[in-house]
C-alpha cells in the first residue's frame, strides 16, 4: 500500500499583486521502506514541499493522501494527531527543548497521545538512546551535548512513537562534515531498521547514491535524478 501520494500539488503566494509560483503539479508516491531524497538549490522549494506533504501547510491546489487518506480535508485536530501517530520530523535545528533532559525530549511526542504506554514508551525511549549511543547521556540537558548529539536525539525522538513516514529537513546542515556523514549513515540504517519511509530534504548530492527514489526540485516542479 502506498504510504503517501502527491497528486497535483500546487504552491503560490502572492506579493504585490503578482502570484509567485514557489511549486506546480508535484506528484509522487511513497512506499514503505523508500528513502526518497528532495534535493535542489537553496530558494528552490524543498523545505516547502516538505511542509505540504507532511500537513504542515495547506497546498494552493493538488492533495496529498497518506495511508489512502487525503489530510486535505482533515480537521486540524484529526491532521495534527494523524502527524503524532504516522509521522517523525528531523530538523536542521534539533528543535530540543532545553530545559527538559535527554531522555524527557525524546520522549514529548508519546506524551501526546496513547500509542505507548507509559513503561513502553520509556523502555523504546531507552532503546532508541542505545542504538544512537547516547545511553550513557540520558540525564543530560541539551545544553550539555554537542550538535551532533543534539541531532542524535532528535532522531531518536522522531522514531519513538513508531511512525510511517520520517521526514528531515537538512538534517546535517548545522554540522561539520565528520558528523554530517555519521548522522546520514545513523539516519539511513535506522530507517531501514525501522522499515520506515524517510524523506530526506538536502542540497547535499553526495547521497542521492544510496535513494530509491530521488528528485530534484527546481523550475517549480520536481524531476526524477536517477
Amino acid at each position: 500500500m502506498t504510504l503517501l501520494e502527491a497528486r497535483n500539488l500546487s504552491y503560490h503566494y502572492t506579493l504585490a499583486k503578482k502570484k509567485i509560483d514557489i511549486l506546480k503539479n508535484v506528484n509522487c508516491e511513497i512506499n514503505r521502506g523508500d528513502i526518497v531524497f528532495f534535493h535542489g538549490a537553496s530558494g528552490a522549494g524543498k523545505s516547502t514541499l516538505m511542509y505540504l506533504l507532511s500537513g504542515l501547510e495547506k497546498p494552493s491546489s493538488g492533495e496529498v493522501l497518506i495511508q489512502g487518506k487525503s489530510i486535505n480535508t482533515m480537521s486540524t485536530n484529526t491532521k495534527a494527531n494523524m502527524r503524532n501517530h504516522e509521522l517523525g520530523f528531523v530538523f536542521q535545528h534539533y528543535g530540543l527543548m532545553p530545559e527538559l533532559n535527554v531522555l524527557e525530549n525524546v520522549l514529548l511526542p508519546t506524551q501526546m497521545q496513547n500509542k505507548l504506554s507509559t513503561k513502553d514508551a520509556k523502555q523504546r525511549a531507552l532503546q532508541l538512546l542505545e542504538q544512537v549511543g547516547l545511553e550513557d547521556r540520558i540525564k543530560h540537558l541539551p545544553k550539555e551535548l554537542s550538535g551532533g548529539e543534539q541531532q542524535r536525539v532528535a532522531i531518536a525522538r522522531s522514531l519513538v512513537n513508531k511512525p510511517s513516514i520520517i521526514f528531515a529537513d537538512e538534517p546535517t546542515g548545522n554540522l561539520d562534515e565528520e558528523n554530517s556523514g555519521k548522522i546520514m549513515e545513523l539516519l539511513l540504517n535506522l530507517a531501514k531498521q525501522e522499515q520506515v519511509a524517510l524523506i530526506l530534504i538536502t542540497h547535499d548530492t553526495r547521497w542521492l547514491k544510496r535513494g530509491s527514489q530521488c528528485y530534484q526540485v527546481g523550475n517549480h516542479g520536481i524531476h526524477t535524478s536517477n
